[in-house]
C-alpha cells in the first residue's frame, strides 16, 4: 500500500508540474520561445529570455516619457542608467545605438542583441540606448540628453521604421507622440474621477481614507506597470484568454485592412517627413562633434519576405500583421521619398547615410521573425553583420 501510494503521489506531482509547465507556455511572451527559431536553444533558457523581458518595470523618464528600471537577470540585465547591458558596454569611446525594442533586443539575451553582435564583429565599445516603443523623436531627445551630460559618441546608429509607422498610421495622437501617451491620458482621466469622488465623499473620514489609498495605488500602478502589459488593465483582461494556436497559414487568414489615418496622402507625407526630419536634426547636432551618423530602415515581416516562411506565428498575430502591413508599406515608401527630398535639399547630409534593410531576409529561409518586427538571436546577427558591413564601407 505504501509503495502504491508513493507511486500515485509521484504521478500526481508530475501531472501538476506538467500542467503548470503547459500553462506557463501559453502567455503572450513565452509562446514565442516555442517558435522554430529557438529550436536549438535550451527550452528553459529561451523561456527565461521571454520571462525576463516580460517581468521588467519602467520608470518615468523626463522628456522621453519612460524607460526601464534597473534589472538583474540571467538573460537580461539593465544598468542603473536604464540602458541594456551589451558586450563591450560603455558610454565613452563607443558607438551609440538608438532604436526601439528591436535594438533593445526583444527575443534575445544580452550577448545576442544587435549592438552586442556589432561589438563582437567590430571589437568596438557600444551603448544600447534602445527602448520598447521608442520613436525617432524620442531617440533624438535621448541623444540630446546624453550630449548635455557631457558624453560624446565615437559614432551613432539609428534603427527605425516600425514604431514611427505604427504611431503615425495607427495612432490617434498628434505627432510627435509615443506609446506611453495613452497611459498619461489614462492617469489624467483617473485623477479627474478621483477628484470628483473626493468632492462627494470628503465629509466621510472612512471613505476619504479609502479614496487616498485609491489615489496612491493608482499612481504606483502607473509608474510601476510592466512594459509588456501594454499600459492598461483592459489590455491585460483582453489578452488573458487569447488563442495561441498557429494552425492557419498566412494565406488562409481572414482579415480586414485596419483603418488608418495614413490613407490620407497628405498626412502620410507629413508623418514620413517628420521621421526624416528627426534624422536630419540628429545629423546636424552630431556634426558639431564631428560625428556622421547612419540611419537604418529596419526590416519588417511582409516587406520583401515570403510570409509562408513565418506560418509558425500564432493565428491572431498573423491577423494583426496582415491588417496593418499595407500601412507600414505605405509609410516606408513615403519615408524613402521624404529622405531623398531632404538629403538633396540639405548639402550637409549624404543620401547614403540612410540604409534600407527591408530586403535583408528576402533570400533567407530561416525562421528569424517572432512577430512583425522582432527577431530571433540569429536574425539579430544577420542585421548586425549588414550594419557592420555598411559601417566599415
Amino acid at each position: 500500500i505504501t509503495v502504491i501510494c508513493a507511486i500515485c503521489s509521484a504521478l500526481l506531482s508530475n501531472q501538476r508540474n506538467n500542467s503548470k509547465a503547459n500553462k506557463q507556455i501559453f502567455t503572450n511572451n513565452t509562446i514565442r520561445s516555442q517558435y522554430p527559431g529557438y529550436a536549438n536553444e535550451k527550452e528553459d533558457y529561451s523561456m527565461k529570455i521571454m520571462k525576463e523581458y516580460g517581468s521588467q518595470q519602467q520608470n518615468y523618464s523626463p522628456f522621453t516619457g519612460y524607460r526601464r528600471a534597473p534589472f538583474q537577470g540571467e538573460a537580461v540585465n539593465i544598468g542603473k542608467d536604464g540602458f541594456r547591458v551589451s558586450i563591450n558596454h560603455s558610454i565613452q569611446n563607443a558607438v551609440w545605438f538608438f532604436g526601439g525594442s528591436t535594438i533593445w533586443g526583444t527575443g534575445a539575451d544580452d550577448a545576442r542583441t544587435i549592438p552586442s553582435y556589432f561589438a563582437k564583429l567590430s571589437g568596438l565599445n557600444v551603448l544600447n540606448t534602445g527602448e520598447s516603443g521608442y520613436s525617432s523623436f524620442q531617440e533624438l531627445v535621448q541623444l540630446q540628453i546624453l550630449l548635455s551630460r557631457g558624453h560624446v559618441p565615437d559614432n551613432v546608429i539609428f534603427y527605425d521604421g516600425n514604431n514611427d509607422a505604427h504611431l503615425a498610421c495607427l495612432g490617434n495622437d498628434p505627432l510627435p507622440t509615443h506609446f506611453g501617451s495613452s497611459r498619461f491620458s489614462e492617469l489624467e482621466r483617473s485623477h479627474k474621477k478621483l477628484k470628483e469622488r473626493h468632492r462627494k465623499l470628503k465629509a466621510d473620514k472612512y471613505l476619504f481614507s479609502n479614496l487616498t489609498a485609491d489615489i496612491f495605488n493608482s499612481v504606483v500602478q502607473f509608474y510601476k506597470s510592466p512594459i509588456t502589459l501594454a499600459k492598461s488593465k483592459n489590455f491585460v483582461n483582453k489578452n488573458q484568454n487569447k488563442d495561441f494556436r498557429a494552425d492557419v497559414k498566412f494565406s488562409d487568414i481572414s482579415y480586414n485592412i485596419a483603418n488608418s489615418r495614413c490613407s490620407d496622402k497628405e498626412f502620410l507625407k507629413q508623418a514620413a517627413t517628420s521621421t526624416a526630419t528627426n534624422w536630419l536634426i540628429a545629423n546636424r547636432i552630431l556634426s558639431f562633434y564631428g560625428v556622421k551618423p547612419k540611419f537604418y530602415l529596419q526590416p519588417l515581416l511582409g516587406l520583401d519576405y515570403d510570409l509562408s516562411k513565418a506560418d509558425y506565428i500564432i493565428n491572431y498575430e498573423k491577423k494583426s500583421i496582415l491588417e496593418n502591413l499595407p500601412h507600414y508599406i505605405s509609410f516606408y515608401e513615403e519615408l524613402e521619398r521624404a529622405w531623398s527630398r531632404l538629403c538633396k535639399k540639405n548639402k550637409e547630409i549624404d543620401c547614403d547615410q540612410m540604409v534600407v534593410l527591408k530586403s535583408i531576409f528576402q533570400y533567407n529561409h530561416e525562421p528569424v521573425y517572432i512577430d512583425n518586427c522582432h527577431l530571433t538571436p540569429a536574425g539579430n546577427e544577420i542585421v548586425a553583420k549588414e550594419i557592420y558591413q555598411s559601417f566599415i564601407e
